[in-house]
């Protein structure tokens, strides 16, 4: 018989593991979207990535669970609402946003994950925090507007798409939230699975309304290389990545990750210093690292407390 402690301790190394690929996986989506959204609308640049997901995801499902992965009696309400809403809404207001507004701004508001995180675990869901996960989600904050900040002061502009990007981020960390307290009783390869199959669902039905209901033109790009490019953006944001980050969110919880979430900034600068040649500034390094130990602290408390709370139990 498996030692659970063990196995808890095994689950754990998986799940950072998990967590911080698939923020390499995020950070790399900042220029590749900017690239994409060249030749591409954002409502059809979303659909198209949620296409190339989902269709990976139900492979991916029918070969690690069969006939018994597509039982009847899924929560179809529940699951089309948090990919519609969650996802979907997420794509699409995240590309929005990046057109309407300058990288600096949409880093200054994607540090807020973690504390939007804690506010709506605190005042929608009633959870109680830590003081610990209180102060490091402070901390994260603080360390990713230094790297915001820390930036050459020309980029420091606003036009107009930050509410987008916030509306954006609320949406995801809305649906991490739904999906660990309504769906646990699927597997994360269903939960991913139909998230983003009725995630694509609503964003070709937005895409069709927009263009034949309001007669807009919606570009976008079926070449070979702009294909390849959309297919990576949907594997590095949902598919497997996804599922990935369901696992680690059911073993280290979402405020936890959510400050792990807050490295993207940081990642995504070294990515674009090693790939497009802009170096961070000495500021800008300096936030990283403070967002980097906000969440180490944040792991090694929590596995403290926990220890502390089993020994407790124990005497």
């Amino acid at each position: 018989m498996a030692d659970p402690a063990a196995t808890a301790s095994r689950e754990r190394v998986l799940a950072n593991a998990g967590v911080w690929i698939t923020i390499l996986a995020w950070s790399s989506l900042f220029p590749g979207l900017q690239i994409a959204l060249r030749s591409w609308h954002p409502l059809t640049l979303a659909p198209a990535r949620l296409a190339f997901a989902a269709l990976v995801m139900l492979v991916f499902l029918a070969c690690t669970e069969g006939a018994r992965g597509f039982t009847r009696g899924l929560p179809w309400m529940r699951l089309s609402v948090l990919g519609a809403v969650g996802i979907c809404g997420y794509m699409t207001l995240m590309s929005f946003g990046l057109v309407y507004a300058g990288a600096v701004s949409a880093a200054i508001i994607s540090t807020l994950t973690p504390a939007v995180a804690a506010l709506m675990a605190r005042f929608v869901y009633g959870e109680r925090l830590a003081r610990t996960t209180r102060w490091a989600a402070a901390t994260a904050v603080f360390g990713g507007v230094v790297v915001a900040l820390g930036g050459p002061r020309q980029d420091m502009h606003f036009l107009g798409g930050e509410l987008l990007l916030f509306a954006a981020l609320v949406a995801w960390v809305w649906y991490q939230f739904g999906c660990q307290k309504h769906l646990l009783h699927l597997s994360q390869a269903q939960v991913t699975t139909f998230t983003s199959l009725t995630a694509t669902v609503a964003s070709v039905a937005v895409a069709l309304v927009v263009r034949f209901g309001f007669g807009q033109t919606l570009a976008m790009d079926l070449s070979a290389n702009s294909l390849l490019l959309v297919f990576y953006l949907s594997m590095a944001a949902g598919g497997f990545i996804l599922l990935l980050w369901h696992y680690a969110i059911r073993r280290l919880g979402v405020t936890v990750t959510a400050i792990c979430y807050n490295t993207t900034p940081v990642l995504s600068l070294c990515l674009t210093a090693l790939l497009i040649g802009d170096r961070p500034t000495p500021l800008q390094a300096v936030g990283g690292v403070i967002i980097v130990g906000s969440a180490l602290f944040a792991q090694i408390r929590a596995e403290r407390d926990r220890r502390r709370a089993v020994s407790g139990t124990s005497a």
